[in-house]
């Protein structure tokens, strides 16, 4: 949700909140001033235009359901704000190595790393390997944007290349389980199998669902690896 948030310059609403949850202004505030306008009307209805904007786009980025109104919707708005601006607060108190522990346990718990199998990763790293995880991570960004790439273009071609399908959505699955990628090896088998079974509306409907996961996860753990090579470089 953080990158609806983004698409929709919807950061100011973050920083600055809004009157309240649903977006109205003040009764006060609506009191017409001797022009006739209503002081805040322009700003708010725009807030809310982007608010339901960033809904549709939700609902395009398998984020939000289609069965949910615009409550739910808000509620979840709310939370994300009150999740990001909480661990703003906890970052900009915090060291650097304590900052990258604490965003390495948001990682698993949120089921996008497998806690057993980065711990294992972590051990071959070496004095002759020093960024081992970095660039495993950074090489896996890379390779599987090119995998999901080459899956929708076979999709779209006429007939369906799906000899290419399959290679890429078996290589996506090999390299997402290697680094413990937990929810994209999840996604990815579910789409495998949609395609193997001859479901082709809910493969196409599970490949997005894929594509918003694969985003969602990349942004993070760029994040997160930028953090490492920050950590590195500052102890030396």
């Amino acid at each position: 949700m953080e990158t609806v948030l983004i698409a929709y310059d919807l950061w100011d609403v973050i920083e600055f909140g809004m009157k309240s949850n649903s977006g109205l202004v003040d009764e006060s505030e609506r009191e017409e001033d001797e022009t006739g306008s209503i002081p805040g009307e322009a700003q708010t209805v725009s807030t809310e235009s982007k608010i339901k904007n960033s809904k549709a786009l939700s609902l395009i980025q398998g984020v939000l359901s289609d069965g949910e109104g615009l409550d739910q919707y808000l509620a979840k708005f709310f939370e994300t704000i009150n999740n990001l601006n909480h661990m703003e607060r906890i970052m900009a108190s915090t060291p650097l190595r304590q900052q990258l522990s604490i965003m390495r346990q948001s990682l698993f718990d949120e089921g996008l790393l497998d806690h057993e199998q980065v711990s294992y990763l972590e051990t071959l790293e070496n004095e002759d390997d020093p960024d081992f995880i970095e660039n495993v991570f950074t090489l896996f960004l890379r390779d599987s944007t090119k995998y999901i790439d080459s899956i929708e273009k076979a999709l779209e071609t006429s007939p369906v290349d799906y000899p290419i399908m399959e290679r890429m959505m078996y290589r996506l699955k090999g390299s997402s389980a290697s680094i413990g990628a937990s929810k994209i090896n999840g996604e990815t088998n579910t789409l495998r199998k949609f395609f193997h079974d001859g479901d082709m509306e809910s493969g196409k409907a599970s490949l997005q669902k894929l594509k918003a996961e694969h985003a969602n996860f990349k942004e993070k753990l760029v994040v997160y690896v930028g953090m490492l090579k920050q950590a590195k470089l500052s102890e030396y």
